[in-house]
Protein backbone atom coordinates (compact mmCIF):
# COMPACT_ATOMS: atom_id res chain seq x y z
CA UNK A 1 0.00 0.00 0.00
CA UNK A 2 1.10 3.41 -0.99
CA UNK A 3 0.10 6.31 1.78
CA UNK A 4 -0.79 9.54 -0.45
CA UNK A 5 -1.59 12.95 0.70
CA UNK A 6 -4.58 14.26 -1.41
CA UNK A 7 -4.76 18.03 -0.92
CA UNK A 8 -7.04 20.79 -2.19
CA UNK A 9 -6.57 24.36 -2.64
CA UNK A 10 -7.90 27.51 -3.52
CA UNK A 11 -6.51 30.71 -4.11
CA UNK A 12 -8.57 34.17 -5.24
CA UNK A 13 -10.76 32.57 -6.78
CA UNK A 14 -14.33 30.80 -6.65
CA UNK A 15 -13.93 26.90 -6.90
CA UNK A 16 -16.62 23.89 -6.94
CA UNK A 17 -14.50 20.74 -6.57
CA UNK A 18 -17.10 18.05 -7.50
CA UNK A 19 -15.28 14.71 -7.34
CA UNK A 20 -11.94 13.27 -6.63
CA UNK A 21 -11.89 9.40 -7.72
CA UNK A 22 -10.06 7.16 -9.03
CA UNK A 23 -12.47 6.80 -12.17
CA UNK A 24 -15.18 8.34 -13.85
CA UNK A 25 -18.36 6.54 -12.51
CA UNK A 26 -20.45 5.43 -9.44
CA UNK A 27 -18.82 4.10 -6.60
CA UNK A 28 -20.51 0.77 -7.16
CA UNK A 29 -18.45 -0.20 -10.00
CA UNK A 30 -15.71 -2.59 -8.28
CA UNK A 31 -13.05 -1.16 -10.71
CA UNK A 32 -13.46 2.33 -9.27
CA UNK A 33 -12.00 3.58 -5.45
CA UNK A 34 -13.88 6.57 -4.79
CA UNK A 35 -11.30 8.77 -2.57
CA UNK A 36 -13.86 11.67 -2.16
CA UNK A 37 -17.46 12.37 -3.73
CA UNK A 38 -19.16 14.91 -0.83
CA UNK A 39 -22.06 12.67 -0.97
CA UNK A 40 -21.64 11.64 3.16
CA UNK A 41 -20.83 15.61 3.63
CA UNK A 42 -23.68 17.01 4.92
CA UNK A 43 -25.16 19.23 2.47
CA UNK A 44 -24.84 23.16 4.05
CA UNK A 45 -21.81 22.18 6.10
CA UNK A 46 -19.35 24.90 6.40
CA UNK A 47 -15.63 25.06 7.12
CA UNK A 48 -13.33 21.66 6.81
CA UNK A 49 -14.97 19.00 5.45
CA UNK A 50 -15.01 15.74 7.75
CA UNK A 51 -12.31 13.47 7.21
CA UNK A 52 -9.54 16.26 5.75
CA UNK A 53 -7.59 18.06 7.54
CA UNK A 54 -6.74 22.18 7.64
CA UNK A 55 -3.37 23.86 6.60
CA UNK A 56 -0.81 24.10 9.64
CA UNK A 57 0.27 27.53 8.28
CA UNK A 58 -0.70 31.35 7.48
CA UNK A 59 -3.83 32.56 8.43
CA UNK A 60 -6.95 30.30 6.05
CA UNK A 61 -10.22 31.47 5.42
CA UNK A 62 -11.30 27.66 4.76
CA UNK A 63 -14.56 29.27 2.93
CA UNK A 64 -15.90 26.68 2.02
CA UNK A 65 -19.51 24.76 1.93
CA UNK A 66 -20.83 21.74 1.04
CA UNK A 67 -23.60 22.62 -1.57
CA UNK A 68 -25.62 20.56 -4.81
CA UNK A 69 -24.47 21.90 -7.95
CA UNK A 70 -26.24 19.85 -11.24
CA UNK A 71 -27.50 17.17 -9.07
CA UNK A 72 -23.90 16.05 -7.57
CA UNK A 73 -22.56 17.32 -4.25
CA UNK A 74 -19.92 19.78 -4.26
CA UNK A 75 -17.02 21.25 -2.15
CA UNK A 76 -17.46 25.15 -3.47
CA UNK A 77 -14.33 26.86 -2.04
CA UNK A 78 -14.53 30.96 -2.68
CA UNK A 79 -11.13 32.65 -1.92
CA UNK A 80 -10.21 36.27 -1.79
CA UNK A 81 -6.97 38.04 -1.06
CA UNK A 82 -6.13 34.68 1.15
CA UNK A 83 -5.63 30.90 0.31
CA UNK A 84 -6.77 27.64 2.27
CA UNK A 85 -5.65 24.66 1.43
CA UNK A 86 -7.12 20.76 3.06
CA UNK A 87 -5.84 17.89 2.61
CA UNK A 88 -6.72 13.89 3.16
CA UNK A 89 -4.23 10.92 3.87
CA UNK A 90 -5.31 7.62 2.50
CA UNK A 91 -3.76 4.17 1.77
CA UNK A 92 -3.85 3.75 -1.64
CA UNK A 93 -2.38 0.52 -3.76
CA UNK A 94 -0.29 2.31 -6.68
CA UNK A 95 -0.42 -0.57 -8.93
CA UNK A 96 -4.45 -1.76 -8.23
CA UNK A 97 -5.10 1.95 -8.57
CA UNK A 98 -2.61 3.05 -11.21
CA UNK A 99 -4.96 6.60 -12.40
CA UNK A 100 -6.36 9.33 -10.30
CA UNK A 101 -9.26 11.30 -12.18
CA UNK A 102 -11.43 14.31 -10.41
CA UNK A 103 -13.67 17.09 -12.13
CA UNK A 104 -13.83 21.21 -10.51
CA UNK A 105 -15.33 23.95 -12.19
CA UNK A 106 -13.93 27.09 -11.66
CA UNK A 107 -16.85 29.51 -11.55
CA UNK A 108 -14.15 32.51 -11.18
CA UNK A 109 -10.19 33.05 -12.59
CA UNK A 110 -7.66 35.40 -10.68
CA UNK A 111 -7.59 38.39 -13.16
CA UNK A 112 -3.97 38.39 -14.43
CA UNK A 113 -3.15 35.08 -12.81
CA UNK A 114 -0.33 32.92 -14.31
CA UNK A 115 1.99 30.68 -12.03
CA UNK A 116 5.00 31.18 -14.78
CA UNK A 117 6.06 34.21 -12.82
CA UNK A 118 6.33 34.93 -9.25
CA UNK A 119 5.09 38.14 -9.72
CA UNK A 120 1.77 36.99 -10.51
CA UNK A 121 1.66 33.50 -9.19
CA UNK A 122 -2.20 33.19 -8.38
CA UNK A 123 -4.53 30.19 -9.57
CA UNK A 124 -8.13 28.95 -9.25
CA UNK A 125 -7.07 25.82 -7.14
CA UNK A 126 -4.62 22.98 -6.92
CA UNK A 127 -4.90 19.40 -6.15
CA UNK A 128 -1.49 17.99 -5.05
CA UNK A 129 -0.94 14.07 -4.85
CA UNK A 130 2.30 13.12 -2.92
CA UNK A 131 3.84 9.69 -2.66
CA UNK A 132 6.22 8.88 0.64
CA UNK A 133 9.67 8.77 0.06
CA UNK A 134 11.31 5.60 0.68
CA UNK A 135 13.71 5.69 3.52
CA UNK A 136 17.08 7.01 2.93
CA UNK A 137 18.59 4.15 3.27
CA UNK A 138 17.44 2.73 -0.21
CA UNK A 139 16.93 5.63 -1.46
CA UNK A 140 19.44 6.67 -4.43
CA UNK A 141 20.50 9.86 -6.38
CA UNK A 142 21.37 9.94 -9.82
CA UNK A 143 25.50 10.00 -10.65
CA UNK A 144 26.40 13.28 -10.95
Amino acid sequence: MTRALIALTSAAALLAIALLVAGPVPAADPNILVIEDWSAQPEGKTGIPEGWKGQSWGSPKYDFRVEVDSGKKVLHLKSEGDSSAIAKETKVDAKAWPIIQWSWKAVKLPKGGDARKSATDDEAAQVYVAFPRFPSAVRSRPHQ
